[in-house]
């Protein structure tokens, strides 16, 4: 699984217009960026559910060593 260039997409978690109505731009992260890179806040999302279902079974591999909250 590699990063997709994101250029167009933006996710910021702490946006609270989002939050009003996120399915689409969860859409199109799942559609365009299945392992989505924000450098704002450094931090990868992983959008499909087979890859944060296949991510928490490898959980050696995939950490949230920093904390799951940003």
């Amino acid at each position: 699984m590699t990063a997709v260039d994101t250029a167009e997409i933006y996710y910021d978690p702490f946006d609270t217009e989002i939050d009003v109505d996120p399915h689409p731009l969860w859409k199109r992260l799942r559609d365009e960026a299945p392992l989505y890179y924000n450098e704002r806040y450094d931090f990868y999302a992983l959008t499909r559910f087979v890859d944060v279902l296949q991510a928490s079974l490898e959980w050696q591999t995939y950490s949230s060593a920093r904390g799951t909250v940003l």
